[in-house]
């Protein structure tokens, strides 16, 4: 037999005559409520099933298309609503018009028993009908800024007594090292306050410096307050 030719018109119109013939010797009617192309089903014994054959017959011939294929599937009946049952089985329509229609039916035998058991199996039953696609998650919002609020005065002040405090640097006194009076010397320096007395570190005990003033040529005690380092 020549190979199938989806070009040829009367290869299109044989094979629609041998699919027609087969699929009716086999069991099945012409589905009547079925519009675009031919349909053929079948029921599954002992089930609310039934097995669907899509021809590609259109007006009494198969559709010039090569690739529209042949599809073979099954649905189940329940309580008014239909439900897949086994996926389409696509059969493309090469080869010799024998070979096609062979494969149509080893395809319509294979979805038949596959739907028959499906049909009574429970646990497939209570899948549900069409996997469905969790809910997204909603975005979660930024939280809302808090308005700032204006600083308290005991805010303030709690905020001052918990920074730390920096150290006062004290003149760092040294044997040796050039010094002046201090205005807070008053009597000691005679009165002369107006023009700070210089002199020279002779000694340091502990808070007390031992100075060399040079206008009286004496060493006298002093606390560190009293006198300065002699600036240059």
């Amino acid at each position: 037999m020549p190979r199938y030719n989806p070009n040829n018109r009367a290869h299109r119109k044989a094979l629609a005559k041998r699919l027609t013939k087969m699929l009716l010797s086999s069991g099945f009617t012409v589905d009547a409520s079925a519009t675009g192309e031919t349909v053929f089903e079948r029921p599954v014994d002992g089930a609310p099933a039934r097995v669907r054959v899509l021809t590609s017959i259109v007006n009494g011939e198969c559709r010039a298309k090569a690739t529209d294929a042949i599809r073979v599937c099954a649905v189940l009946d329940n309580n008014g609503e239909t439900r897949g049952l086994v996926k389409s089985t696509r059969v493309n329509r090469t080869g010799d018009q024998d070979g096609i229609t062979g494969r149509v039916l080893a395809a319509m035998r294979k979805t038949y028993a596959l739907a028959r058991k499906r049909a009574n199996d429970p646990s497939f039953l209570a899948l549900p009908a069409k996997a469905t696609k969790p809910a997204p998650k909603p975005a979660r919002k930024a939280p809302a800024k808090r308005a700032s609020k204006r600083p308290s005065a005991k805010r303030i002040n709690d905020a001052v007594k918990a920074a730390p405090k920096k150290a006062v640097s004290k003149p760092a006194f040294k044997v040796g090292m050039l010094v002046k009076s201090s205005p807070t010397m008053g009597s000691r320096a005679r009165g002369l306050v107006a023009t700070p007395l210089r002199g020279m570190v002779k000694a340091i005990d502990g808070g007390s410096i031992h100075v060399f003033w040079f206008h009286s040529a004496r060493i006298m005690v002093h606390p560190a307050y009293q006198i300065k380092p002699l600036v240059a």
